[in-house]
């Protein structure tokens, strides 16, 4: 049978785990979009919103006289750090690229959110499921952006001096 204690506790544990590895990839990203201040802002922004999520993630484990990983917790962070360093800087189209990567980290996170919702029905925790609800809303609207954004902004990387001396040639 499947209970709050085995199933939905460890499933709360790696949407924190991601939520730990989210807030250091966009502390870094934060970083390194000055010439893409659309994007920058809503990095920034997104930051904000991805630390409430961690806090109210973690409020469902304390409700449940449970805390995060802090393995997994770290594990997250150390991945997210790796996953930084091997952008391309080459060309620069690291701004391009750390969009993809958003793009499909968001969708991962909004897979995570459904799958919690409904663990949280089944085992009737209520408060669980309205807080997943709540940050599923936050990250499909950021997964939208994200997707039209993706235009934007590899058109203005094509537009860039760069780029296009290099087209030319």
């Amino acid at each position: 049978m499947f209970t709050v204690t085995n199933i939905l506790i460890p499933w709360l544990r790696d949407a924190h785990a991601i939520e730990q590895a989210a807030i250091s990839i966009l502390e870094m990203q934060s970083k390194r979009l000055e010439r893409y201040p659309r994007m920058e802002a809503k990095v920034i922004e997104h930051l904000e919103v991805t630390r409430r999520q961690a806090e109210l993630v973690k409020s469902c484990l304390q409700r449940h006289n449970a805390d995060t990983s802090p393995l997994q917790d770290s594990m997250g962070r150390f991945v997210s750090a790796m996953n930084a360093l091997t952008t391309s800087a080459v060309i620069g189209d690291e701004a391009v690229k750390a969009n993809i990567a958003d793009y499909a980290f968001e969708n991962m996170e909004i897979a995570t959110y459904r799958l919690l919702i409904a663990t949280a029905n089944f085992v009737g925790d209520h408060e669980t499921q309205t807080i997943c609800e709540e940050i599923l809303s936050q990250e499909q609207e950021m997964a939208n952006w994200l997707g039209q954004e993706m235009i934007v902004m590899t058109r203005a990387f094509l537009n860039s001096n760069a780029v296009g001396q290099a087209a030319r040639r």
